[in-house]
């Protein structure tokens, strides 16, 4: 983790609202040695964007060692979340992954639900 590359990272071409001051924290957290940093904030308010930032201070492949992990993931458990992510031009490098009804990346000894 680089949190240095946060500000950098943020896709958007301007913040709004406490975008800059949330992402001024997230970094701190991780500056102080935090290895995770939890974000609430209201619907609406740029929580993906911050995410984009901060996954884009993941330690890459060329600046890792050969046992550290390397990389980033977000996650939501939520549709409406994952379709809005998908169809946001300033998230376009994001891959969006859906759960196992509705995509093959699922272990293949799928069993129904109960």
């Amino acid at each position: 983790m680089n949190p240095a590359r946060i500000e950098r990272e943020f896709p958007a071409p301007s913040y709004r609202g406490n975008q800059r001051a949330a992402l001024r924290d997230v970094r701190r957290a991780f500056e102080a040695g935090n290895d995770v940093v939890l974000v609430r904030a209201p619907t609406g308010s740029g929580k993906s964007l911050l995410a984009r930032a901060i996954c884009g201070c993941a330690r890459t492949v060329e600046e890792a060692e050969p046992e550290q992990a390397t990389g980033a993931y977000y996650t939501t458990p939520q549709v409406s979340q994952l379709e809005d992510v998908a169809a946001d031009p300033l998230l376009s490098d994001l891959q969006v992954i859906r759960g196992r009804e509705t995509t093959p990346v699922s272990s293949p000894a799928r069993r129904p639900r109960p």
